[in-house]
This record gives structure tokens, C-alpha cells and sequence, in this order.
């Protein structure tokens, strides 16, 4: 199996080539309009620190970072290696200020046009640079404006026609009690064809749809398992109806429930975080060099899924970055949508103490449905800051 490195993701592009030889190449461009992790584990680590003061964690589309925000963290850096990214995180932020809930989630998950305009001028010029040629992209919210996203749109297009109606994924995201979810599941959702429609991943002409040779390369031979084991537990482990990561998934133009509002955009979340948000700072570039450059140190290190896929060299440089320079008792979160290998995870046994009671709680609070293999380890001394 081939590995991926950190520069693929600052591309953004997913390993597609347009066709076209240009000089330069075409900019980064949004990859994840938004998280799609449930940020609950990472929450749950935070809450084991008596005092935190500072997390890093990787920026995506910022839904983390925001939660961890609001969740009282002093101090939050947000990292990405992909520089639209950080547009897009520095617009959200921008946008969470406005004192309008009902304008706030509109932005999000319909269209950020007025938004923009409201809050351009709080943008730093290089963002107002990107929005400015990229406007095309506030159309259909902030939480849609990711080349992820976008072509999740039309492939939950196609699962409407082959695999279930709109009516019937309405129905199962529809559930507030797990008895009755889980016999809907049973007795309609799993069926012949929801069953089929994972075998699909393995055709690797439909896969060319979104990814590029680099990524398919680098995935592991039981690739479309892994993604049937964690969607399912997320359709039966949790109400489907306050399940914002089903609904970003299975019905992304929707405007979801308020049950199904992501934490950080409930009515008092928004209340409770603009004070707090001129305390997230925005980093672009690597996560080992801007944990090594930083001027404060961590005590949570929420790496997301930072290790998919990469070469057991890169895990160990990351590794001990984080041991130079964490804080004592410092916790390091990771994430892996499938079984990381041993050589990747070796690095942080080798160096940190594997925290199994925590892990095994963070699993299990976990509603998303990917990035379900999670793993918390311990800081036992400080680094060298």
C-alpha cells in the first residue's frame, strides 16, 4: 500500500488533475466545507484537563475548533496545511460574530452571500483576496463549499435514485428514540442494495469521480468495510434526529432541525462564543512546524485524521515535535477512518502512554461516521520549551 504526504492535502485538490498544464498551477481550493467528525471525544479529552490553556488541533472546516472554543479552551490554534482552508475558517469566525443566530446559521447552511458582505471588511486581506475569487462558492452556504461536499451532493443524488428515497432517508433521520430507529434500520434501511452500494467503493473507475491515483494507491484493501461498519454504527447508536453528522450526510440540502444544529450554532452556543472567538488563532502550514514554531505549548493535541494513510516517517517527526514541546500531562487525540497501521501508531506508544479507559469512552460517545478508529495518548513529561 502507498502512502500520501501532508502536501498533498496543501494542493487541494484531491489528487485530480484538470487536464490542462497551467503555469502555476491552479490555487488551493476549499477540500471540506466542514467537519465531519463529531467533536464529542475531543470535548470529552478536554474535560479530563483541570486547567487547560492552550489546544491545537487541525483546522478542516472549523466545526472542531469552534466546539473546543466553546467548550471554554483559553486559547485554541487552529492548523492546516491547505491555505483555503483557513479562508474558510477565518469567514466562519468572521460570521459567528454577527449577533443574528437566524443570519449565522443561514450562512452556513443556505447561502453566505449577505454574510460576506457584512463582515468583509473584518477579513484579512489575503481572505478578501480569496472570497473575492472565489464568490462562487458562498452560494450554497459555508458548510457546502468544499470539493467534498460538493460532490457528496451529487452522489446522495444517486443514492436517492438506486438505493433509498428522499422519503425513506428522511424517515430514518427522523427517529427520536433508538428502539424504534434501530427497527426501522433493521427491517428497511439495511437492504439488499444500502448493502451493494458499499460494494460500489471498490470500483476504482467511480472512485476516479472524486479522487486521484495518489489516494486510491494509498487505500487499504477493506477500505469499503471499515465505511459500512462506522456509517452503521452512526444509524443506530444515537437518534437519528439530533445526529448533525447523518444529516450533513445523507440530506445535505437540507436545512436541518434545530435538534440537528451542530453545538457551536445552537441559539446560546452562538452567545456563548463570540467573546471567545478573537481567541482562536489561524495557522497555515504543517502541523509539526507550526507545533515546533509555536510560541505557547499544548495540552491537547486534537490531530483529527491527520495520519491517514501517511508514510510511518512523517508519523514519527510528528511524534516528536509533540514530545519536545507538549506540556506535562498533555493528551494526544488521533483519529484514523481505517485501522492505522502499526508503524504508524508505534511512534506515539513508543513516546506517550496510551490512555485505554479514556479511549474507549471517546469511541463511544462518538456520533459521527467516519473517523470512528480513535486512540488518546498521555504526555508523561514535559518538552524542551
Amino acid at each position: 500500500m502507498e502512502t500520501i504526504t501532508p502536501q498533498f492535502w496543501q494542493k487541494g485538490n484531491l489528487g485530480q488533475s484538470s487536464g490542462r498544464r497551467t503555469q502555476p498551477p491552479p490555487p488551493p481550493a476549499i477540500v471540506f466545507g466542514q467537519v465531519r467528525e463529531d467533536p464529542l471525544p475531543e470535548l470529552l479529552a478536554l474535560r479530563e484537563m483541570s486547567h487547560p490553556r492552550a489546544v491545537f488541533c487541525v483546522a478542516s472546516g472549523g466545526c472542531t475548533a469552534f466546539a473546543l472554543l466553546l467548550a471554554g479552551s483559553p486559547s485554541v490554534v487552529a492548523c492546516d496545511i491547505n491555505p483555503a482552508q483557513i479562508a474558510l475558517v477565518e469567514l466562519k469566525k468572521a460570521v459567528l460574530a454577527i449577533p443574528d443566530p437566524a443570519t449565522v446559521r443561514r450562512a452556513f447552511f443556505e447561502s453566505a452571500i449577505d454574510a460576506h458582505a457584512r463582515v468583509a471588511d473584518a477579513l484579512s486581506e489575503e481572505v478578501r483576496i480569496f472570497w473575492r475569487a472565489n464568490a462562487s462558492l458562498l452560494k450554497d452556504g459555508l458548510h457546502h463549499s468544499g470539493l467534498v461536499d460538493r460532490k457528496l451532493r451529487l452522489a446522495i443524488q444517486l443514492f436517492y435514485a438506486l438505493v433509498h428515497s428522499h422519503v425513506t432517508t428522511k424517515r430514518m433521520l427522523g427517529f427520536d428514540t433508538l428502539a424504534t430507529q434501530r427497527a426501522f434500520f433493521n427491517r428497511v434501511w439495511r437492504s439488499r442494495r444500502w448493502k451493494a452500494c458499499f460494494q460500489l467503493l471498490t470500483n476504482r473507475r467511480l472512485l476516479r469521480l472524486v479522487y486521484g491515483k495518489e489516494v486510491l494507491d494509498a487505500l487499504p484493501a477493506n477500505f469499503a468495510g471499515e465505511i459500512q461498519r462506522q456509517v452503521e454504527e452512526a444509524l443506530v447508536h444515537s437518534v437519528s434526529i439530533a445526529n448533525p453528522y447523518l444529516w450533513q450526510t445523507f440530506l445535505p440540502g437540507i436545512f436541518p432541525p434545530a435538534s440537528a444544529f451542530p453545538d457551536y450554532l445552537q441559539d446560546l452556543s452562538l452567545h456563548r462564543i463570540r467573546p471567545s472567538l478573537p481567541n482562536l488563532i489561524l495557522r497555515t502550514g504543517d502541523a509539526a512546524q507550526t507545533i515546533r514554531e509555536s510560541t505557547v505549548s499544548f495540552d491537547l493535541y486534537a490531530l483529527s485524521n491527520l495520519l491517514e494513510l501517511v508514510s510511518p516517517a512523517y508519523a514519527e517527526a510528528l511524534a516528536e515535535t509533540i514530545a519536545q514541546r507538549a506540556n506535562p500531562g498533555a493528551l494526544i487525540f488521533l483519529r484514523f477512518i481505517f485501522t492505522p497501521p502499526a508503524a504508524v501508531v508505534q511512534p506515539f506508544s513508543h513516546r506517550f502512554v496510551l490512555q485505554e479507559d479514556l479511549t474507549r469512552r471517546c469511541i463511544a460517545v462518538d456520533r459521527g461516521l467516519f473517523g470512528k478508529n480513535i486512540l488518546v495518548f498521555k504526555s508523561q513529561f514535559g518538552g524542551n520549551f
